[in-house]
């Protein structure tokens, strides 16, 4: 029986195109896999980005606020020493800090999200010490004075994390210029202080960041 060489060929270029194509599909339907898994990396951080970013927002609002309210206190500080009237202390509303509405912490890696969570804690437990303060050695002077260094340490703290934030996930400026140059002054104000009266009434966490600028 004669072997009819051309319709082998023709059987080897059909297997070898149905083969190339088969190769084709797989090669495709991989590559398709995979831009569609970047695209779903893409968007579970974006969405996580603006997570970290309302964070920012909100460190950046109680800054602000802390900033604020320096001015606040300082104002009437001075117009009660000037006068001798102290009522409009009754006037200062104290700053709160609280994430309201609560981020999706658990989208957030944990380490960050334990250093951002304990600030608000910090920022109280240094009131409960303002308080004591005033209860055993502190006028109402020295009381307003502490609360401002307060208000200076955590709102620089909480600046410095926004600003470390937007840093991170490239959204931009956080336009807290104007907030950081007041906690600046309040420190310039206490290392002073520290220069001639080294048992200067100042709170732990602002001295002991101070000393620690010290030359050792």
């Amino acid at each position: 029986m004669a072997v009819d060489f051309d319709a082998l060929d023709l059987i080897k270029v059909g297997v070898s195109s149905a083969v190339f194509s088969s190769l084709i599909n797989v090669g495709w339907s991989a590559w398709n896999k995979k831009q569609e898994r970047k695209l779903d990396v893409l968007k579970e951080q974006k969405r996580i980005n603006h997570v970290f970013l309302e964070v920012a927002l909100q460190l950046e609002s109680f800054a602000h606020r802390c900033s604020v309210h320096i001015n606040e206190i300082e104002t009437q500080v001075s117009y009660a020493k000037q006068f001798h009237d102290d009522s409009g202390f009754a006037s200062l509303t104290p700053v709160t800090f609280e994430f309201s509405p609560e981020p999706e912490w658990t989208e957030l890696p944990i380490d960050f999200t334990a250093k951002i969570k304990v600030l608000p804690k910090q920022f109280a437990d240094s009131n409960k010490w303002i308080l004591e303060a005033y209860e055993y050695w502190a006028d109402t002077f020295d009381a307003l004075d502490l609360d401002v260094e307060r208000l200076a340490f955590y709102g620089k703290k909480a600046c410095e994390e926004a600003v470390s934030i937007r840093r991170k996930i490239g959204a931009g400026d956080g336009q807290m210029g104007a907030s950081i140059a007041n906690f600046e002054a309040v420190f310039r104000s206490r290392r002073k202080r520290l220069e001639t009266d080294e048992d200067a009434g100042i709170i732990p966490e602002l001295k002991e960041l101070l000393a620690s600028e010290q030359p050792s």
